[in-house]
Parts: C-alpha cells; structure tokens; sequence
C-alpha cells in the first residue's frame, strides 16, 4: 500500500507499508531493504529515503522519493514511437544497473515501473521479489507476475537468472508496440504458457525443454497441441502501424526467446539499432551543452555591455541554428566558399561571421 507525505524540509515522499492482511516474514523485508540500499544511488532505481515503523500497529513501512506517475493504461495509448524507445531505454538502464549489482528483479512489469511523463523520469520500484544472483543455484518459480512469467518459471526450471527481467521487458515492448495489454493473456499459470506457444510455437518449446533435460507436467500434454510459430508482422494492424517499425520487430524477438540463454543482456539490448534514435537525441542534447558553455564563455571576454544580450541570443538561436558536426558535415546555412552563414535567423546575435572553431561550423564574433 502507498501513501503520499512531506517531509519536515517540504520534500514529498512516499511510504510503502506490508499490509497485515498479507503478513510479510522480517526476513522478506530485510532482504528488500539490503537489495534497495546495495542499489542507491543506481540509474532510474527509485531511492529509499528511510524506513520507519506505524506507531500504533508496529507494521513497518518503506519511504521512497515521489514519483508524479501516470496510470500505464492511460499513459501507453498517448505515447509515440520515440516515447516507447525512450521509456523502454532508460528501463533498461536500470536493469542494466541492477543486473550489474548482482541482483534479479523477478517482476517487471508496468505497474512496477513509475513513469513522470511530464518530466519525462522513469522509476523502477517494488523490490520485494528481488534477489541475488548466484550461478548455478536454484530459485523459487512463484515469481514476476502471470503475464510478464518467463517460459523457465512456467516449466518449473529454477535455475533461472538475469534473464528473466529481459522476457518480462519483452512482454512490455510488445505490449506498448502492438497496443495489446497484456501481450500474453493467459488465465492461469498453465494457459500462460499455451498463449506463449501460439506465438512462438511448440517445435521450439520441445527443443528447449529437451535442451535443460525439463519435464514438462502432464497437464500440458492436451493443452499445448502443435502451434506453428507466427510471424511478429501478423501483429501489425492500422491502429498500431505506425508504433511497429523493424527493428522494433528485431529487438522484440530477440528478447522473447524460451531459451533464456539467447536472449539478449540489457546492455547487448541498449545497443540494439531500435535505440539509435535515443543515442542521437542524447549526442545532440550533450553537443548543445557542450557548445553553448563554450560559447558563453567566449562571449564573457568581450564587454560587460554586450555579454547579457549575446548569451540570450546565442541560447535562443541553438533552437533554430542546432550544429552539432562531430561527423563534420557542414552547416547547411553555411557557404563551402565563405563559411558565412547564409541563414536570416532574426534570433541570430547580429550579425554574425561563422568560423570552424573545434569542429562548430559557425561561432558569433563581435563586430567592432
């Protein structure tokens, strides 16, 4: 259960208290409170701000930053093809995060990842079925939620690991591409799995349980049948065409994959080219910064008189004349014969000549 309150310093907060109609062991708590604190501080981890008791009934409760969330259901169907790359980029930072921490999620999914779309702030949060990783034990298959359950928990394979966040962040991707919520909509454990072998099909399921030596229960024997894999393009309808592009299809199937050991890591994932209209935003917003302080400080050495009236009118321009050439292209306003710019802009500092200074193309001189 969560619950809103301020701190003494007017900072919003929020408390997570263990219900007492579901008792939860000590032991559960303090391993989720160990995990949270070995994680502050982590890329798009939600922090732990103190943990404190109910005075009246002892119950213990967690407080965490606030996150301005919107409700995913509403959320997902306003969002466009670079939101979805955004949000599911820096989800995937944290689970890069946690991953290289040592520790397993165990239930990703959308309700479990906080999103301030007003400020464009991913948070995961609920850390109660997290845990560490260790190679070659064995864990408890009663984890992550029915639809975001990876195939090695529906099979009763415990031998599971970091792979499983990256089956459930694939149900989410393709959740939110194919505006199907949820994507494999089972009614229990066991149509969970027949709803999964419809996509993907029974040849490879076989081959997988065959692969790690895995009985499968007998229960499965009718349900299953024989399922030829479907193509992710049959998915693609008029309403969600233009969230479906294909390397959206390529990551999509690169992580929902029944053996865990082919599906991509959350590195191998955030290099994928699905992401590359991210990296390029990020390279652009860095360059932006990175030449507007450099011009800043340029312009300081000139007269007092001038500097106010330039530094405003070289940030407004960054808008309108964006240059950033670390691959050298030059400035199309920009004459190969002159290097002047030939561009009007009326938010230009007046007027200006352009220069190749450290690989900028152009660069505001005062005229004397």
């Amino acid at each position: 259960m969560l619950r809103r309150a301020e701190s003494s310093s007017g900072e919003e907060r929020r408390i997570s208290r263990f219900p007492q109609l579901h008792p939860v062991k000590k032991k559960k708590i303090k391993r989720e409170i160990k995990i949270l604190e070995n994680l502050r501080g982590g890329t798009n981890i939600i922090r732990l701000v103190d943990t404190v008791k109910d005075p009246v009934s002892r119950t213990p409760a967690l407080v965490f930053e606030s996150i301005n969330n919107t409700d995913f259901k509403e959320l997902y169907q306003k969002l466009t093809d670079y939101d979805i790359r955004f949000y599911m980029y820096e989800l995937l930072k944290a689970l890069d995060y946690c991953h290289s921490m040592g520790i397993m999620h165990r239930d990703v999914k959308p309700h479990n990842v906080m999103i301030d779309h007003q400020l464009r702030k991913l948070r995961l949060i609920d850390w109660g079925l997290a845990e560490f990783y260790h190679p070659s034990q064995e864990y408890n298959v009663r984890v992550a939620s029915r639809y975001f359950k990876g195939p090695e928990l529906l099979v009763d394979y415990q031998m599971y690991d970091y792979s499983l966040d990256m089956w459930s962040l694939g149900c989410m991707l393709a959740s939110m591409i194919f505006q199907k919520e949820p994507f494999f909509h089972g009614q229990d454990n066991y149509d969970q799995l027949v709803r999964i072998a419809k996509v993907l099909g029974t040849d490879e399921l076989f081959g997988y349980l065959r692969k790690y030596h895995i009985e499968l229960d007998p229960r499965f024997k009718d349900l299953l049948g024989q399922q030829s894999r479907k193509r992710w393009e049959q998915f693609v309808q008029t309403e969600n065409q233009h969230l479906v592009s294909p390397e959206a299809l390529d990551l999509l199937d690169k992580l929902l994959r029944y053996d865990h050991q082919q599906r991509l890591t959350a590195t191998e994932a955030m290099e994928h080219p699905y992401f590359y209209p991210v990296h390029d935003e990020r390279r652009g917003r860095k360059m932006d910064v990175c030449y507007l302080n450099f011009v800043t400080a340029c312009i300081r050495n000139f007269d007092n008189v001038y500097s106010d009236k330039w530094i405003k009118a070289t940030r407004t321009s960054l808008h309108t004349h964006r240059n950033v050439h670390t691959d050298k292209r030059q400035c199309k306003h920009t004459s190969p014969n002159t290097n002047r710019c030939r561009n009007k802009h009326t938010n230009h500092p007046p007027p200006p000549l352009c220069q190749s200074v450290i690989g900028l193309s152009w660069f505001p001189v005062r005229q004397s």
